[in-house]
């Protein structure tokens, strides 16, 4: 069973990376460069710095694996979930950072609490 569904998985990647890739020149070519999936990542990272933030938690388990196994499965959650809240509760209020900082923030902290185990360094 683990296989097979890493097999869908290694063929899902890449179908859906196409399917994206051909909406956003659709929509491009077809609603001009504001229909474009970038265009609406991009306003809405400026108006919800919580995207950003998510989007370098997800970059940095992707793409900056651990060397080390994460002792517990909670804690993890529990400071993902405080910050993500605590954007959330910024926006709110009013405070805005740049999305510069709140990716390059998600990135830092993605690799301290979420990081992937690096592929062969652990049972």
């Amino acid at each position: 069973m683990t296989a097979l569904l890493a097999s869908v998985t290694m063929w899902f990647i890449p179908v859906m990376t196409i399917v994206v890739i051909a909406w956003d020149i659709y929509a491009f070519f077809h609603g001009g460069s504001k229909a474009t999936i970038s265009h609406v990542f991009q306003t809405w990272g400026a108006k919800f710095q919580v995207i950003p933030f998510a989007t370098g938690v997800i970059a940095s388990h992707l793409f900056w694996p651990a060397m080390s196994q994460v002792p517990v499965w909670w804690a993890p959650l529990i400071v993902l979930s405080v910050f993500c809240i605590g954007f959330v509760v910024m926006n709110l209020l009013g405070y805005h950072i740049p999305m510069s900082a709140a990716l390059l923030l998600g990135l830092a902290i993605g690799r301290i609490v979420w990081p992937q185990p690096f592929p062969g360094l652990f049972p």
